[in-house]
C-alpha cells in the first residue's frame, strides 16, 4: 500500500508530529478553549520550531492546568517560579509572564467580543483562506499590530500567520500532500509581488548627519539587527509614500508630510518576491519613540559615517547605493547579505 504523502515540513519519523499535520494542522477548530491553548504554545513557539513546542505539549498543558484561562489569569510569583523550573516546557521567563500578560487579555477580548472567534471574525468574512508558501500576510499583519495594541506579546505577525493556520483560518497543505484538497480547491491566482516600504531617517547634530535606527526584537527575522526607523507593508490602496507615513506614525509617533519624503532606492528582491522602497527625509512633527515594544528593543540616533557592526545588511546596502547614486538594485538580499558581511 502507497505511503501517504505529507507536507514536506512534517517529521515523518515523529508519530506526534504525523497526528498534528493529520489531524488538526488547517483543520478550523474555534472552540475558545482549543484557540486560547494554541495561542499559548505558538507564543512559545518564537525563535523556536514548532516541533520543539509539539513534543512538550503534553507537558505544558500538565504544567498550565490544563490551560484553564481562570487560573492562568491568577498565576502569582510562586506559580511563575514552579514554571521556571519545570525542565519539561520552554523556561523562557519572558514567555511564561507573557502566557500571563495575554491570558488576562484574552478574556478582555472575549468580554468585549462574546468570544475570541468572534473577534477573530472581525479581520476575516469567514471562508477558510487557501494559500502556501507565506509565513505572514495581511490578515496576520493586521490581528498582530491590534493583538500589540492591547497589550499581548509575542505575537508578532509570523507568529500569529502559524496560529492561524494552526486553528484552520488559513489552510496551507502542500501542492503533493494528500491534504492539500480537502478543504477545497486553492485559487489559481497571478504572482504578485510583496511590497514593503522603510524610512531612512536624519537629522543634523553638531555638524554631524545621523541617521535613527530601530533595533529589531521578536519579529522572527534579524532580531537584534539595528534596521531602517520604520517600515511595512503596502497596504490595498495605498501609494508608497501613503503606507510610509502611516507607518512612521504607527511605529515611531512621527508626522510625516508625503511631500517631505523623497525617494532613495527602489529593490527588487526577486528571490524573495519583494519590491522593497526606501525614502528618506529629515522634516517631522513630533519625538521619535517606540510604539510597538514587542517589535522593537530601541530607538537610537547614529552617525551616518559611524554605523554600528550589526546593522541591518540593507539598510547599510541602501547607504552605500545612496552615496553611489543608485536608485535601482535588483540584487538578491541573500547575496547581498553575504557581500555586506565580509566588508
Amino acid at each position: 500500500m502507497k505511503e501517504k504523502q505529507r507536507c514536506k515540513w512534517c517529521n515523518l519519523k515523529n508519530p506526534l508530529y504525523i497526528k498534528y499535520h493529520d489531524e488538526e494542522w488547517c483543520i478550523p477548530n474555534f472552540d475558545e478553549h482549543y484557540l486560547f491553548e494554541m495561542l499559548i504554545l505558538e507564543s512559545f513557539q518564537a525563535g523556536l520550531s514548532w516541533e520543539c513546542v509539539l513534543n512538550k505539549r503534553e507537558s505544558f498543558r500538565e504544567a498550565f492546568d490544563e490551560f484553564d484561562i481562570n487560573k492562568i489569569c491568577n498565576y502569582n510569583e510562586e506559580k511563575v517560579k514552579e514554571l521556571l523550573e519545570n525542565k519539561n516546557i520552554i523556561r523562557n521567563k519572558l514567555k511564561v509572564n507573557a502566557s500571563i500578560n495575554n491570558a488576562k487579555i484574552f478574556k478582555e477580548i472575549q468580554k468585549e467580543f462574546g468570544s475570541f472567534y468572534k473577534y477573530l471574525s472581525t479581520f476575516y468574512d469567514g471562508k477558510t483562506i487557501y494559500e502556501l508558501g507565506k509565513t505572514t500576510s495581511k490578515l496576520s499583519d493586521n490581528i498582530s499590530k491590534d493583538l500589540q495594541k492591547r497589550g499581548m506579546k509575542f505575537v508578532g505577525s509570523t507568529i500569529i500567520y502559524s496560529y492561524l493556520q494552526a486553528i484552520g483560518i488559513i489552510s496551507s497543505h502542500d501542492k503533493e500532500c494528500f491534504l492539500y484538497k480537502k478543504g477545497g480547491k486553492m485559487k489559481k491566482e497571478r504572482h504578485q509581488n510583496k511590497m514593503a516600504v522603510f524610512l531612512i531617517l536624519t537629522r543634523q547634530n553638531n555638524g554631524k548627519t545621523e541617521i535613527l535606527l530601530q533595533e529589531r526584537y521578536n519579529t522572527g527575522y534579524m532580531d537584534g539587527k539595528y534596521d531602517a526607523a520604520c517600515s511595512g507593508h503596502v497596504e490595498k490602496g495605498e501609494s508608497f509614500s501613503m503606507a510610509l507615513v502611516r507607518e512612521a506614525k504607527e511605529e515611531i509617533d512621527l508626522t510625516i508630510d508625503e511631500k517631505d519624503l523623497k525617494l532613495v532606492q527602489l529593490i527588487h528582491s526577486y528571490k524573495e518576491d519583494y519590491i522593497n522602497v526606501f525614502f528618506t527625509t529629515n522634516k517631522y512633527v513630533g519625538t521619535p519613540k517606540i510604539m510597538e515594544p514587542t517589535k522593537c528593543n530601541s530607538l537610537e540616533w547614529f552617525d551616518i559615517k559611524n554605523l554600528p557592526e550589526n546593522i541591518f545588511p540593507r539598510v547599510k546596502n541602501v547607504l552605500i547605493n545612496m552615496d553611489n547614486g543608485l536608485l535601482y538594485d535588483d540584487a538578491d538580499f541573500t547575496h547581498q547579505t553575504d557581500i555586506l558581511s565580509n566588508k
